[in-house]
């Protein structure tokens, strides 16, 4: 979680607004919820994993409603690990899933779902953003490129982030052998 009113705060030091005087409070708020917009965006350009959650969900009925901050789906597992298929002609069956009305629909119960999300929207600078703290740099400066009218620097901002994200997840994994497997990084 990340509090919006450090975000505003870096936002305005770096535009040299540190005294209140050049822009207002809903300035800076707007340009704050316009940044997050963008990196939503960027995020689901770039197959980011940055803004991914999972829920358990019981299906009493063979459904249950999708989180409030649901997006679009990574993928659904059954109760034992399994990922299932979606079916959107038939089923769905055992083994499988659809979303119909804002709700999941499978036989099976419980689920893991997998999912992009979106952060809530701000209303006010005391409100917390459901984001990983290592987006507070970025989100900052996003922010202040906004308010400064430069939108071309806040979209390389939010791509940069969106495509960092994707390649930090796998730095650790070691390199291909040509007939299979993996060297380990030494």
């Amino acid at each position: 979680m990340i509090a919006a009113s450090q975000i505003c705060q870096m936002a305005r030091l770096s535009v040299g607004d540190a005294g209140r005087t050049t822009y207002s409070d809903y300035e800076v708020m707007t340009a704050l919820q316009s940044s997050l917009d963008l990196l939503v965006i960027s995020c689901d350009e770039y197959f980011s994993p940055l803004l991914i959650k999972s829920a358990e969900l019981e299906l009493p009925a063979g459904r249950a409603a999708l989180p409030e901050d649901f997006r679009s789906v990574v993928s659904v597992l059954g109760s034992r690990g399994a990922p299932l298929e979606s079916n959107y002609e038939t089923g769905p069956f055992r083994g499988e899933f659809r979303f119909e009305n804002g709700e999941i629909v499978s036989p099976e119960s419980p689920l893991t779902l997998t999912y992009r999300y979106r952060p809530a929207r701000l209303t006010a600078t005391d409100e917390e953003i459901d984001a990983p703290e290592t987006l507070l740099l970025p989100l900052a400066r996003m922010t202040a490129s906004l308010l400064k009218g430069d939108f071309e620097t806040a979209q390389a901002v939010s791509d940069r982030t969106a495509q960092t994200s994707k390649t930090q997840r796998w730095e650790n994994a070691g390199e291909p052998q040509l007939w299979g497997g993996y060297n380990q990084n030494v």
